[in-house]
């Protein structure tokens, strides 16, 4: 019987785990002249496997992975951020960044009633 369960999961799972290598970007290294935003996605437990979407300005830019950073490039000037699809998807952010400034914002899994909620926050530095 568990041997019947896992002949068809065993493909599913395989699956993913060629999507989830697939989807890794070798380390780039970010240096100071570049404009753009860091996003973080905390480490969870929920939703681990999944690749949540980023978007700026309404354009899906990349997707992120459980417990990853990622840097994304933006305009100068006003920009609109959000992440997820959806009745996950966070409030859209409006930040505005100057020429080689960089952003950081963190987002994390939130459980709202049967729904995950995505919150996402600006990390400001001082």
């Amino acid at each position: 019987m568990v041997a019947t369960y896992l002949t068809f999961l065993l493909p599913l799972i395989l699956l993913l785990f060629l999507i989830k290598i697939f989807r890794i970007k070798p380390t780039e290294t970010i240096g100071p002249e570049r404009t753009g935003v860091f996003v973080t996605r905390q480490k969870s437990f929920q939703s681990a496997l999944v690749g949540i979407p980023v978007f700026i300005n309404s354009k899906k830019v990349g997707v992120i992975d459980n417990g990853k950073t990622v840097f994304f490039d933006v305009p100068l000037g006003d920009f609109n951020l959000h992440a997820g699809e959806g009745k996950q998807a966070s409030e859209k952010l409006v930040a505005k960044v100057a020429e080689r400034e960089q952003l950081t914002f963190l987002f994390n899994l939130n459980q709202a009633g049967l729904f995950t909620k995505i919150e996402l926050t600006e990390i400001v530095k001082e």
